[in-house]
């Protein structure tokens, strides 16, 4: 492939994601791991696309995102295919050869998401926990890293640490499309784990704060059924 025709897929690649974000933006932020597409598509738009001087980083991690999460293939993701003829580099090899940066920190972030969507949680945990998304123009990143923190430890056995990792997310960026999202989470977690009194308390929370939320749209059976079970 020439470096003319590597650029012009870059280029079309990050219009696509821009347009991309534009339409599903709210699904986007919401963090869901289960859409990876989207969320790897938006942070790689908003860490790559918008900030030229990651233009090296950029080419190198695109490449992982657009030929493995595009097709689902989580493994190769993590991996890659060097010394095969698509040589693509794979995230691990990306966030070592990136640790301490932004592009590193990105990199730690869809090899969790890697890790989890092919069934293990324990290196997707570890993978989040390296994960540094802490600079105030980061905060958005970071609230979806916690939320997805929580998701990992849950999946390991870990209830009490999801949860704890699902408060972090619900109180470090109170916004419209993250906050109702994890207090599901939190609510879901809770009812498991016997407490329906909390559980009533994260879905009310969505009842009064965020009712035009994806999730206030069809909280009343999840209130209905915490209130039961007291």
């Amino acid at each position: 492939m020439s470096e003319e025709k590597i650029h012009r897929d870059e280029d079309d690649f990050f219009a696509k994601l821009e347009g991309f974000y534009r339409k599903y933006k709210v699904w986007i932020l919401s963090g869901v791991i289960g859409i990876v597409v989207v969320v790897g598509g938006y942070l790689g738009y908003v860490y790559l696309y918008e900030k030229p001087r990651m233009q090296e980083a950029q080419e190198t991690f695109y490449k992982p995102l657009l030929y493995f999460f595009e097709q689902d293939s989580f493994n190769l993701a993590i991996t890659g295919t060097q010394g095969t003829m698509n040589d693509v580099q794979g995230l691990l090899a990306v966030q070592d050869e990136y640790d301490g940066t932004p592009a590193g920190d990105l990199a730690l972030y869809a090899l969790g998401v890697s890790y989890l969507n092919i069934g293990d949680a324990k290196q997707a945990a570890v993978a989040l926990e390296e994960a540094d998304f802490m600079d105030e123009d980061e905060i958005m990143i970071g609230t979806i890293r916690l939320g997805a923190m929580g998701d990992a430890l849950v999946e390991t056995g870990d209830l009490s640490g999801g949860m704890a990792k699902y408060e972090e997310a619900i109180n470090r960026n109170p916004n419209p499309f993250t906050t109702p999202l994890y207090l599901k989470k939190a609510g879901m977690l809770a009812e498991r784990m016997g407490n329906y009194s909390k559980a009533l308390e994260y879905y009310e929370r969505i009842q009064k704060d965020y009712p035009q939320s994806e999730q206030g749209q069809f909280i009343e059976k999840y209130v209905a059924r915490a209130k039961h079970n007291l």
